[in-house]
């Protein structure tokens, strides 16, 4: 998990897969988990977002990212 906090009033951009399923396991391994974006805004409200979008975020905003986790072997 990463976080990134925005110095400035911004323009993110979100170009990510495998977030509604995870990378699929082999030879009976188990699926890894699936990846997250969430925005948490200043006032503390948060927000999941897409795989693909592009949003204006506040300065003090952050950005909770997720990555998907490796599927399983055997």
């Amino acid at each position: 998990m990463r976080e990134v906090e925005l110095l400035a009033d911004s323009e993110v951009t979100l170009l990510a897969d495998r977030r509604s399923r995870g990378p699929y396991g082999l030879r009976g391994g188990s699926d890894g988990a699936a990846g997250r974006t969430e925005v948490i805004h200043r006032d503390g409200t948060s927000e999941t977002l897409p795989g693909k979008t592009s949003v204006r975020l506040k300065k003090g905003d952050r950005v909770r990212i997720e990555s998907p986790g490796g599927g399983g072997l055997g």
